[in-house]
């Protein structure tokens, strides 16, 4: 790709602040690595990762994990993220600049989908003091306006954790 600066969304962009092992499992469990780029407006590199380290490649069967490209718009984000990326300055990852989410906006935009599974990713980050629940809070306030009803049932699902309940849901 002519284009270093690859931008990490979905879960695996957590492994640009915290490392691997000091993670809960539901933090890692994904095989998938979502993969955008700062300046792909016609999507074309998002396409090119599909073809060449996606799902069921050859770069797939060999090490058993996966990128899919996907465009940055992609992901509902509080204003602002493009402030917060996180960087990564190892060298072995040249030539590429890989740029991963803060974790309170990656957070913030699972609870947006709020699937099972990014349920159970932020409720361990939570529970695994890796996540403070004012700042997810102030970081959904900072959610574009036409995501209302996202933000109130942000609200509400952090509402259980303010409460010392642990994660909604479950027993």
């Amino acid at each position: 790709m002519d284009d270093p600066d690859v931008l990490v969304l979905g879960s695996q962009s957590i492994l640009g602040t915290f490392d691997e092992d000091d993670l809960p499992a539901e933090a890692t469990a994904s095989l998938e690595a979502d993969v955008a780029f700062l300046n792909d407006p016609d999507r074309d590199k998002a396409d090119r990762v599909e073809g060449t380290i996606g799902e069921l490649s050859p770069f797939h069967d060999t090490n058993g994990y996966y990128a899919e490209g996907i465009h940055v718009s992609t992901a509902v984000l509080p204003r602002g993220w493009r402030d917060r990326l996180v960087g990564w300055g190892l060298v072995s990852s040249a030539p590429a600049r890989p740029h991963f989410l803060d974790p309170h906006d990656l957070a913030v935009s699972k609870m947006v989908r709020l699937s099972e599974k990014d349920r159970l990713f932020v409720g361990a980050l939570i529970e695994a003091r890796m996540l403070d629940v004012q700042r997810l809070r102030e970081r959904a306030e900072m959610l574009d306006e036409k995501y209302e009803k996202h933000r109130i049932r942000i609200h509400g699902y952090l509402d259980f954790y303010d409460r010392g309940a642990g994660r909604p849901g479950v027993e």
